[in-house]
């Protein structure tokens, strides 16, 4: 049985979507405050780490399954030559 990866990976692009937007909501980009914030949204904004564990495992499991899915696509689909 072969394991269809493309119907996955976009699951795991919403995630790191709305993860994303969560998190951003929190984070102040500036070189001044940004470990700060990373420590607010750590240890004392709501679910905070868990968005931010959401977000690392979301990525990974991205990168992971666009990797099968092209593994894949290079490997047991056959690819249809135009006819001459």
């Amino acid at each position: 049985m072969v394991v269809r990866f493309w119907n996955r990976h976009p699951d795991s692009f919403v995630v790191q979507v709305a993860s994303g937007v969560a998190l951003a909501f929190s984070f102040i980009p500036s070189s001044s405050q940004a470990y700060e914030t990373l420590v607010f949204i750590t240890n004392n904004a709501p679910f905070g780490r868990f968005l931010r564990g959401l977000h690392y495992y979301g990525a990974s499991a991205m990168v992971l399954m666009v990797g099968a899915h092209m593994a894949q696509t290079s490997c047991l689909v056959p690819y249809k030559f135009r006819a001459r």
